[in-house]
């Protein structure tokens, strides 16, 4: 068995102790030529490393050894005796300072123990003065006692303490082998119960998931027929709603009046009106140029399907295009656009060019239907148009002219009202 750390520690401690208690019971030096009493050369002034003070002391030549015989080269000694005969110990008695000098003895003590070096290494670094080798040898005595006591104590406790027999030992070592082993069994059957509920678990979450999977994919093999079914369907609508459109086109055809689209009449203000628009204005009687704009566009769908009435029939040089209030003409040869509406002095020009050629197309109109319908020549006969003017009137827009375009544009829309009525219906 190993010694403890306080073991050791005391060991160090007796073993410091014992080179203290051979200093001290070792006998004065016996060799004339080293004794410090009888050789003085060998005295040197020097300073206490403890204390400090200055003092003719005898430096040995040699470390402090563990021999008795040589021990008379290591001890410090003072000069201060007054007769070879002198105790080292009446040596002790002076020079003794105060406390402060017994607790650096304690320090160095401390610091020796700690280190673990030996007492005649450290006597031999320092150089000691009489008191304070008689404190160092005292507080090392103390120590010893302490140390003697406290070793006897735990003797003492040893011999009561009454350790087991080896044949007790010997017995509880195989009571706890045999309840190691049996907690061994013990978990190697938990462990083997754990795996056989953890590989049935397993088994059960196995079955349980495939018998989900299969539910999964039969119930999304029956959500692709419903959506097939839906999809279906969506076909069949789609192709009876497309079947009821058609017939509800034919039926609307056959039951479709144009000319009953249009309303050409004239207000108290003789402004004639299509659908409720004006297509003029008057000094009394000032029109918007978005109402006299969105009348144009109608004029235009309506020229354009009395022309498509007559199936032979194509205008020559221009082509009308309806869009509203936004209508255009444009010029077959050129491909130069007119607008058929007004919006500022900056399209004035293209204004009046639309018109112009719009009066252009109803002439060209008026004259195959003269030919085709009998029943309009009666229209051609009254109405006559030369350029810009029809019945006399200018189709061409001023501020200064407000009347005379508002009886041009009553003319156009005579002319179309009985082509209207003889044409389409």
């Amino acid at each position: 068995m190993l010694p403890s750390q306080p073991q050791q520690q005391q060991q160090q401690q007796y073993s410091l102790i014992n080179q203290a208690a051979q200093l001290m019971q070792t006998p004065p030096p016996t060799s004339p030529w080293i004794n410090p009493f009888f050789s003085p050369m060998m005295n040197q002034r020097v300073v206490c490393t403890q204390c400090k003070n200055v003092q003719d002391v005898f430096v040995p030549p040699t470390p402090l050894s563990s021999d008795p015989n040589t021990l008379d080269e290591s001890f410090v000694f003072l000069s201060d005796f007054n007769s070879p005969t002198a105790s080292i110990m009446d040596t002790f008695q002076s020079n003794s300072k105060s406390i402060e000098r017994i607790e650096e003895i304690n320090y160095m003590i401390d610091e020796l123990l700690e280190n673990g070096e030996n007492l005649d290494s450290i006597l031999h670094q320092q150089s000691l003065c009489g008191a304070c080798l008689k404190d160092l040898f005292e507080e090392l005595s103390k120590r010893e006692d302490l140390l003697k006591r406290e070793c006897d104590g735990f003797e003492k406790m040893l011999k009561e303490k009454k350790l087991p027999s080896k044949e007790a030992l010997e017995s509880n070592a195989n009571k706890y082998k045999q309840e190691m082993d049996k907690l061994r069994n013990e978990e190697f059957e938990e462990r083997e119960k754990i795996l056989l509920f953890h590989t049935d678990r397993q088994c059960r979450l196995g079955r349980k998931a495939m018998n989900l999977q299969n539910e999964i994919n039969a119930q999304q093999e029956t959500e692709k027929g419903y959506w097939k079914a839906y999809f279906e369907y969506l076909d069949n609508m789609q192709n009876v709603s497309e079947d009821n459109r058609r017939i509800q086109l034919r039926s609307s055809k056959k039951k479709f009046n144009p000319a009953k689209l249009f309303s050409i009449h004239e207000n108290p203000s003789r402004i004639m009106m299509i659908n409720g628009l004006r297509m003029g204005t008057l000094r009394t009687e000032q029109v918007s140029w978005d109402e006299i704009n969105a009348g144009w566009g109608l004029c235009a769908l309506l020229i354009t399907m009395i022309a498509q009435k007559l199936s032979k029939f194509k205008f020559s040089k221009y082509k009308i295009t309806p869009k509203g209030s936004h209508t255009t003409v444009k010029e077959l040869e050129s491909g130069e656009k007119y607008d058929l509406f007004y919006s500022s002095i900056r399209n004035l020009n293209s204004f009046n060019q639309g018109m112009k050629s719009f009066l252009f197309c109803l002439k060209e109109l008026i004259s195959y239907a003269a030919k085709a319908i009998p029943s309009c020549m009666e229209l051609s006969k009254n109405v006559h148009i030369d350029d810009d003017k029809i019945s006399e009137r200018s189709i061409i827009y001023s501020d200064q002219k407000e009347n005379e375009w508002t009886g041009s544009l009553r003319m156009v829309m005579v002319s179309l009202k009985f082509l209207q009525k003889n044409v389409l219906t």
